[in-house]
């Protein structure tokens, strides 16, 4: 523990992760992670390449190590986006942790700085970013309060909006109109799903947001381990003119059905009302307890939920955002960057 803490006033070596550190890493991650939670499942290097490995753009990560002890990870997951129609690179922050022993004090704080700092050198747009993509225009997350408020002291992150779900009961949900149109795909009509034409449909009514291309539809779903996700459909895999992906769990409450993505263009009200009306009919199969899902504020999607009977509830997540062009300032943020539950690590 010595060690760990000259690491943690200065003397910790700072670096990008290599390939070959994956393993070290995961010790490291289970220990922060892991300390203390009966219900901790360790993640293993096939978790960690199944999560970040096969991405379109690399992992960022920069690592504090006290020699092959690492103590300290800044991380973050690039995802292609779309700014003005341009495209750029967003990336959410995620997996950052300091070692059980460093955290709670000032040796810990310093250390994450520190690494926070390199992180931002080497990945940020417009920062000599050796990235090897141009750098990311914009990071984002979601983080606890003890780290939200270090970040905004020290590492210039801007609060940007409360996390506000729209949430219903089960009980009472009306049935679906009788020959409803849209359809539940499994994983041999998802092999199949094209999701480029109606990611551009829906875009049209977006001024920053992720790709969702079928690469990231795939990715994001289909080759998540662990995840059990249902998808929603209405025309073919092939030619979806609307599409919802639903995950059945104990998030934000025991027993809930979260809409986690949806894709359907802002003309296309019938189509939506439709897959609700099936998303509905799922959540009572399962005999879930209640629904929720996550709109920006300025989306028509989020009144018309609220038409079907869902209702809004403010969660004690912050939206937390550090750009790397100027205008992406927070207000602009809050009222043009679609983001879903599928742009979070919480499903």
């Amino acid at each position: 523990m010595g060690g760990g803490n000259r690491a943690g006033n200065g003397g910790a070596a700072i670096g990008p992760l290599e390939r070959a550190q994956v393993p070290a890493l995961l010790v490291a991650w289970n220990e922060a992670f892991g300390a203390g939670r009966v219900d901790f499942i360790p993640r293993t290097v096939a978790d960690w390449e199944a999560r970040f490995a096969g991405g379109p753009l690399s992992i960022r990560s920069m690592l504090a190590r006290d020699g092959n002890r690492i103590l300290c990870q800044y991380a973050a997951d690039p995802q292609r986006a779309r700014l003005h129609g341009a495209e750029v690179t967003f990336a959410q922050v995620l997996d950052t942790f300091v070692a059980p022993e460093l955290r709670g004090g000032l040796a810990g704080a310093r250390l994450l700085v520190r690494t926070a700092r390199a992180f931002f050198d080497r990945y940020g747009a417009g920062q000599g970013a050796q990235g090897g993509d141009g750098g990311d225009v914009l990071y984002y997350g979601w983080p606890v309060p003890a780290a939200r408020r270090l970040g905004v002291a020290q590492l210039d992150y801007t609060l940007t909006d409360r996390l506000l779900l729209l949430g219903r009961e089960v009980a009472g949900v009306p049935d679906p109109p009788a020959g409803a149109g849209s359809a539940r795909w499994g994983a041999a009509e998802c092999v199949d799903l094209v999701t480029d034409e109606l990611f551009e449909a829906c875009a049209t009514a977006w001024e920053a947001c992720l790709v969702r291309d079928s690469s990231w539809f795939r990715r994001r779903f289909l080759k998540r381990i662990g995840a059990d996700y249902r998808v929603l459909g209405v025309g073919e895999p092939r030619a979806p003119q609307a599409l919802a992906v639903l995950r059945h769990g104990d998030w934000p409450l025991a027993n809930t059905v979260a809409i986690v993505d949806w894709l359907v263009p802002e003309g296309e009200s019938e189509a939506g009302e439709l897959l609700l009306g099936e998303a509905h009919s799922l959540a009572r199969e399962l005999g879930a307890d209640a629904l929720v899902t996550l709109f920006p504020p300025w989306s028509p999607w989020f009144e018309r939920f609220q038409g079907a009977g869902y209702r809004v509830h403010a969660t004690d997540l912050f939206l937390v955002t550090r750009p790397f062009l100027r205008r992406l300032e927070p207000l602009w943020l809050r009222d043009n960057l679609w983001l879903q539950l599928s742009d979070t690590d919480l499903l």
